[in-house]
C-alpha cells in the first residue's frame, strides 16, 4: 500500500496507478465490474464521489489508473486520512474485494510550533514577543517614543531654530562641495551649457532612421509625426516588437503593423466590464478540470483582445461580457486547445475540452523519454529551444568504467514537444536556458518522465 501524500483541500487531480496479476505474476485485467471506494479515517462509510477508474490504462494489460477529484464532495475534508480500496472486482476469476491500494490525507500533517527559545536563548524569545506585543504604527517595535532635545543642546534629535534646521556639527565630507563642482552641476540644469547641447541634438532627431528593435513602456506616448518619410515611420513601427500598451500619434496606416494584443489589459489580466456573467469550464480529455489555464476573450475576428484570466481549482473562470459574438482562446503547457466561438446574449455557461499532450515512448525499453511541452506567453511554439542533458556516472558492465557525455534535446516547433531519450538510472543534469531550468536528478526506471515532475 502506497502513501500518496498530504493534499490541499479540493485538489482536483489526485491520481495514481496500481497493477493486477495472476498467481504466477502474469499481468491480468481487473474484471467483474470493478469499482473503487474511499474510506475516511476509521469509519465504515464508503464513498465513490469523484473517483474515475481506468482499467488496462493506456491499453496495457493489468495497468490501472485511479483519478480522484477531492472537490467533488464534502466527504473529502481537511484534517482527515483516507484509504483507497477495491470494493468490486476479480483478477483471473479470483475476488480482490477489500484490497487496499493506497492512502492519503487532506491537510492533516501540520504540526503547530511554539517557539520558546531563539538560538537556545529563552530570554531572546521573550524579548521578541514583548516587542511584537508593543508594536505601534508610530513607534515601530521599540514601544517608546524618541526623546526631544533642547535647541543647541547635546544629544537627542536635531531640531529647528526659528524655522531653520540648526546642526551644531558639520556633516562629514561637506568640504567636498566646492565651487568648481557646483559649477559642473549648474551646466546640467535646464538652460545650462550641457542642457542646451542636448536640446540641439534632440532637434535633429527627425533626420535619423531606426534600424534596431526598441521596447516601449505601457505608460509611454510615442510621436512619429516629425519623421520625414512614411518609410521611416514604417521602420519604427516594425521595430517596436515589444509594445506594452503604448499610445501613438502622428501616423495612420503604419500603425496597422502593431498587434492589438499589446495593451495593458492583456499584461495585467482581467474579467471584462460587460453586463453578462459568462462562466467557462475547461476540462481535459479525461473529463478532469484543467487548473490555472489561460483563457482569453477576443473579438469575433480574432484581432482585438478583450480580456484574460486563469481557471480556478475547479477549472472555472467567469467574464463579464456584453451581448456579442467572441473567440475564446485557451493555453496551458502540456495541453492542446482549439479556438472556440462564444455567442453571448445573456448569462452564459460553457464547457470546453482540451487534449493532454503525451509523446511516444522511446524505441528501447532501457531508455526513458524525459519530456515537456513548451509554448511562449502567446500560446505559440518557440522557434527554437536550446537545451542539453549532461550525463554522468553511467555504469558500463563490459569494462567496469563510468562515462560522461552530453545530449542535445529535440524540440518540435509544430507541437512544442521537447524531449531527451536517456538510459534509465543515469545521473544527469538538465539545462534549458530559455526556460531558466537547471536540475540534477537520477533518471527513473520509466519509459516517460515529465520535466515538470523533476524535484
Amino acid at each position: 500500500m502506497q502513501y500518496l501524500g498530504d493534499y490541499a483541500e479540493d485538489y482536483a487531480t489526485l491520481n495514481f496507478k496500481f497493477s493486477t496479476h495472476k498467481a504466477d505474476g502474469t499481468p491480468a485485467t481487473l474484471s467483474g465490474t470493478p469499482a473503487i471506494s474511499v474510506y475516511k479515517a476509521n469509519g465504515t462509510t464508503q464513498s465513490t464521489a469523484g473517483i474515475t477508474l481506468s482499467v488496462d490504462f493506456d491499453s496495457v494489460t493489468g495497468l490501472n489508473n485511479v483519478l480522484i477529484d477531492l472537490s467533488a464532495d464534502a466527504f473529502y475534508a481537511v484534517a482527515s486520512d483516507y484509504q483507497v480500496v477495491i470494493t468490486t472486482g476479480t483478477v483471473d476469476s479470483v475476488s480482490v474485494v477489500g484490497t487496499v491500494l493506497a492512502h492519503f490525507s487532506i491537510e492533516n500533517r501540520f504540526n503547530e510550533v511554539n517557539v520558546t527559545a531563539i538560538s537556545g536563548d529563552s530570554a531572546a524569545a521573550d524579548n521578541l514577543e514583548s516587542a511584537c506585543d508593543n508594536y505601534s504604527a508610530t513607534r515601530g517595535l521599540a514601544g517608546t517614543a524618541l526623546p526631544n532635545a533642547a535647541a543647541d543642546a547635546a544629544g537627542g534629535l536635531p531640531i529647528s531654530d526659528a524655522g531653520a534646521l540648526d546642526l551644531d556639527a558639520k556633516l562629514a565630507h561637506t568640504e567636498e562641495i566646492t565651487a568648481a563642482r557646483m559649477g559642473a552641476l549648474t551646466d546640467w540644469i535646464d538652460g545650462g551649457r550641457l542642457d542646451l547641447l542636448i536640446d540641439g541634438i534632440k532637434a535633429k532627431t527627425d533626420q535619423l532612421t531606426f534600424t534596431t528593435p526598441n521596447s516601449v513602456d505601457a505608460t509611454a506616448t510615442v510621436s512619429i509625426a516629425g519623421l520625414a518619410t512614411e518609410e521611416n515611420q514604417t521602420t519604427i513601427i516594425n521595430h517596436l516588437t515589444d509594445v506594452k500598451g503604448a499610445t501613438f500619434s502622428g501616423a495612420t496606416d503604419s500603425l496597422e503593423a502593431i498587434r492589438n494584443r499589446g495593451d495593458v489589459a492583456w499584461i495585467t489580466g482581467g474579467t471584462g466590464g460587460g453586463s453578462n456573467a459568462v462562466t467557462i469550464n475547461v476540462k481535459d480529455d479525461n473529463a478532469a478540470n484543467v487548473v490555472d489555464c489561460y483563457v482569453e476573450i477576443w473579438d469575433i475576428a480574432g484581432t482585438s483582445f478583450i480580456s484574460r484570466t486563469n481557471t480556478n481549482s475547479s477549472g472555472n473562470v467567469t467574464f463579464n461580457l456584453d451581448s456579442n459574438n467572441y473567440i475564446v482562446k485557451m493555453h496551458k503547457t502540456g495541453y492542446y486547445f482549439t479556438d472556440q466561438t462564444l455567442v453571448v446574449d445573456g448569462v452564459e455557461s460553457e464547457s470546453y475540452t482540451g487534449t493532454i499532450l503525451t509523446p511516444d515512448a522511446p524505441t528501447s525499453p532501457t531508455l526513458c523519454r524525459i519530456y515537456g511541452y513548451y509554448f511562449d506567453p502567446a500560446g505559440s511554439t518557440y522557434s527554437a529551444v536550446k537545451s542539453l542533458i549532461k550525463l554522468t556516472a553511467i555504469y558500463e558492465a563490459a569494462d567496469n568504467n563510468y562515462y560522461t557525455s552530453e545530449l542535445i534535446g529535440t524540440y518540435n516547433t509544430t507541437t512544442g514537444l521537447l524531449y531527451f531519450d536517456v538510459i534509465q538510472g543515469a545521473s544527469v543534469t538538465l539545462e534549458i536556458p530559455i526556460l531558466n531550468v537547471k536540475k540534477s536528478f537520477v533518471v527513473p526506471a520509466t519509459t516517460l518522465y515529465k520535466i515538470s515532475d523533476i524535484a
